[in-house]
């Protein structure tokens, strides 16, 4: 195959590039802090149906603190009013007898309360702890997946760039190289992961490492100083 030296040196450098391109892309795919954010959303939704839990049964104990504490008020305020009706009926039997009652009535009703209200509080309390556990799982996830995403961000930017570059410096060897040649190259990188030329060492190729029998050892040093490998395809430089 006809080729200068030029050529050649190209060609090596070539692949010298489109390998550090490819191996920067193939670790951009592989980058670890995509999974490690997929498991912390799947994470994050799992605890969020927690909070959700948590929150209707905050909610609940809420309302029922709210409800006794309202109605604790209430006969509070009853329990003067009466009093003061008491104080205020002293000569009146009947009146004072009836309010007197009342009073027992609103003191009984008042004591029970006051063991739900102490039963509610400490539901509430223990509810409302819950509620701030969760909400700072979820907190500290959401600051988690803000450190790996910003590394991610930090190394897929670095990749990007290596095979920015390495592109950019194949793209512009490769105006040294015919178009012929370089299509036989750019076939035969494909077809080997990246690696589409290598050199003729005694009678085996560099890359694949396989023996080229006599008779076709003939034909690839007759096609020097570039060949190709008989058995994976690779451009051979021979020398």
């Amino acid at each position: 195959m006809q080729a200068s030296e030029n050529e050649i040196q190209a060609l090596l450098q070539i692949q010298e590039a489109d390998i550090i391109a490819i191996n920067a892309e193939k670790k951009l795919a592989e980058l670890p802090q995509r999974a490690q954010l997929q498991a912390l959303a799947e994470k994050k939704k799992s605890v969020l149906e927690k909070l959700a839990q948590v929150t209707k049964m905050h909610d609940a104990a809420r309302r029922k603190f709210t409800s006794i504490e309202d109605e604790r008020a209430i006969l509070l305020r009853k329990q003067e009013d009466t009093q003061a009706k008491i104080d205020a009926s002293s000569g009146d039997f009947r009146a004072v007898q009836s309010l007197t009652r009342d009073m027992g009535g609103i003191a009984k009703r008042l004591s029970t309360l006051e063991g739900e209200f102490t039963a509610s509080k400490e539901k509430l309390d223990q509810v409302k702890a819950v509620k701030g556990q969760v909400e700072g799982a979820i907190q500290a996830l959401d600051e988690q997946a803000l450190r790996i995403r910003d590394s991610f961000q930090r190394d897929a930017a670095e990749l990007k760039a290596q095979a920015e570059e390495a592109r950019g410096k194949s793209e512009r060897f490769a105006v040294d190289v015919s178009p012929a040649v370089m299509k036989q190259y750019a076939n035969a990188a494909r077809r080997g992961g990246g690696m589409g030329i290598a050199r003729l060492i005694d009678d085996r190729c560099s890359t694949c490492r396989n023996t080229i029998d006599a008779n076709r050892m003939l034909m690839v040093k007759r096609e020097a100083p570039l060949s190709s490998c008989p058995s994976c395809g690779r451009l051979l430089i021979v020398s």
